[in-house]
């Protein structure tokens, strides 16, 4: 009545949960800012401020970023170019003028421009960073501003790069390969049809009578030759192995036959280490469909190598 207190009263609101929240959004503002480089623009395209990563990743004071104009394209785009010139901020980010224009288009229309720039730090190293920049809105729906978040990808950059040389390297020599293989090919051809062709004139008679025993021999030296030079006619056909196009010409095959003459064929090579080599067949007569040159490819390559690794006086046999 006469200005006396009469009491006093607390109004207390429960702000634990604001409280929280922005504790969560200073810690998630504080490891932004230390793990990515964060710019904001005006929408005339200035830069307006950034953050000390900013600085200390491009190596130059957060002053010398204000009022800068990005994006802003580079007039070198090549790092020839850029070598002979002293650092200047304003050749920071190797932009060239079409990236330029399609950030400033693309976040123009209100859309978030994602992409990775390569920039140029003040000690002439380079940079590259995932960029994202994001058009900011005010009420009325109008550009407020562009937020700019970069993380330094340099590393998979250079990881990446040296992929794209290895492949490079990789296909080079492929191709060398292949050139070898053809070269090889066909230097082996023009001997082995020599050869074929000169036992085919002595098989005929051209250079007179033979034995039946030397008949025998040189008939199984013709087929080897003609084996060889199907082998050769593959090597000069890797194109087609390599593209999973390689024919299988498929025929009716004595199996017999096919067997035993491929010991015979390998027979001296099993003299020279005095291995008994021979072959155990459980059948008569039996026909197969089947390429015969790659049929007699794969079992050489088998008979071939259980001959080289059993030792001398051994014993080998193909059952």
């Amino acid at each position: 009545m006469h200005g006396e207190v009469v009491e006093y009263i607390s109004i207390r609101s429960d702000v634990t949960d604001l409280q929280e929240s922005l504790k969560s959004i200073q810690e998630y503002d504080r490891v932004l800012n230390e793990s990515n480089l964060v710019a904001k623009i005006d929408p005339s395209g200035h830069i307006t401020s950034v953050n000390a990563a900013f600085s200390q990743i491009l190596g130059y004071p957060s002053t010398q970023f204000i009022g800068q104009m990005y994006p802003r394209f580079s007039e070198y785009d090549d790092e020839e170019g850029l070598s002979s010139l002293p650092p200047d901020i304003s050749r920071i980010s190797l932009i060239t003028r079409d990236m330029a224009d399609d950030i400033w288009q693309t976040i123009c229309k209100k859309h978030v421009w994602k992409g990775v720039v390569k920039n140029r730090t003040h000690w002439r190293g380079y940079v590259w960073c995932s960029t994202t920049i994001t058009p900011v809105l005010d009420s009325e729906g109008d550009i407020k501003e562009f937020i700019l978040i970069a993380t330094d990808v340099t590393d998979l950059e250079i990881a990446k790069d040296q992929i794209k040389k290895s492949l490079q390297e990789l296909r080079e020599l492929d191709e060398k390969k292949d050139n070898f293989l053809n070269i090889a090919s066909h230097e082996l051809r023009t001997p082995m049809t020599a050869i074929k062709g000169y036992i085919s004139m002595v098989l005929d008679g051209d250079a007179g009578e033979i034995s039946d025993e030397a008949r025998f021999f040189l008939d199984k030296v013709l087929l080897s030759s003609m084996r060889l030079i199907e082998l050769i006619n593959d090597m000069l056909d890797i194109a087609k192995l390599e593209a999973g196009k390689h024919e299988f010409i498929y025929e009716s095959v004595d199996m017999v036959e096919f067997l035993n003459s491929t010991v015979f064929e390998l027979a001296p090579v099993a003299n020279m280490k005095h291995i008994n080599f021979s072959a155990q067949l459980g059948f008569e007569y039996l026909s197969f469909e089947t390429d015969v040159n790659k049929l007699k490819q794969a079992l050489i390559n088998i008979l071939g190598n259980a001959l080289k690794f059993t030792p001398d006086g051994g014993s080998v046999t193909l059952k």
